[in-house]
Order: C-alpha cells, then sequence, then structure tokens
C-alpha cells in the first residue's frame, strides 16, 4: 500500500472520529461510558499494532518512530494509569477538576494528532519526490 493511501486512511478516520464525537454530544453517561470502553479497546489495539510495527524496524527512520511510538505507550500508560484513578473521585469539585484535566488532555492529543498528520504528510510527499528522482536517474 502507498504512504499516500495511508494518508487518505487517516483522513478518512479523522472524518469519522469527528462524526462519532458530535453523535456523542448528545449521549447519556452510560453510552458515553460504552464509548470509552470501545475506543479505549481499539487505541488499545493501534498501540499493540504500532508496537508490533516497531519490531519490524530497520533504518534509522524507522528507529526514530519506534522511539516515538515507546514515548507514546508510555504517555498513553501513564494517563490511563491517572484517568483509573481519578475514576474513584466523586466530589463534585474534583470530578469539575477532573472534566477540565480530560479536556485538557484531549485538545494536547488532538494537537499531536495533528503535528503527526502534518508530519505523515511531509513524509509521503518526501516518499513521492524520492520515487521520481529514482526513476529520473534511473531512466538517465
Amino acid at each position: 500500500m502507498a504512504a499516500s493511501d495511508k494518508l487518505y486512511e487517516l483522513a478518512a478516520k479523522a472524518k469519522e472520529t469527528e462524526v462519532k464525537l458530535n453523535a456523542a454530544q448528545t449521549e447519556g453517561k452510560a453510552a458515553l461510558n460504552a464509548e470509552v470502553e470501545v475506543a479505549k479497546t481499539a487505541a488499545s489495539a493501534a498501540a499493540e499494532d504500532l508496537r508490533g510495527r516497531q519490531t519490524a524496524a530497520e533504518d534509522s527512520a524507522a528507529n526514530w518512530w519506534t522511539g516515538v511510538q515507546e514515548g507514546w505507550s508510555d504517555h498513553v500508560a501513564d494517563l490511563r494509569s491517572k484517568i483509573e484513578e481519578r475514576k474513584a473521585e466523586r466530589d463534585a469539585g474534583h470530578a469539575a477538576r477532573r472534566a477540565e484535566r480530560a479536556e485538557d488532555y484531549a485538545i494536547e492529543a488532538v494537537v499531536f494528532a495533528a503535528a503527526a498528520f502534518d508530519e505523515a504528510e511531509y513524509a509521503v510527499l518526501d516518499a513521492l519526490l524520492a520515487r521520481v528522482e529514482a526513476d529520473e536517474a534511473t531512466a538517465a
């Protein structure tokens, strides 16, 4: 599969996520809890896929991405641990602060994803350019 195809898949995934989030805003707590569990399972599967890919890393770019993926996995594990701790909080003040922290985390995750998307776009375009240059060199 070409890198550009992966970029198109990412764009479709972003749109799908947008639709789900818009729908989730009108759901009750039980439905939101269910959505959170589904998203958590999907995120865990994606993280596992990333870990699987890191074992196949063969060059410096892949090794760099391996480091990014490991850092992200550690970050996610730490945040999930904190999320589980916070679920025990019942006080309204604590719940409000937890909501603010969760919103802040969500914003940062989106910012990270946007930066990753920009990097993916650059990588795809650079790969296309490298292929054109390789084809030109072969033809010469």
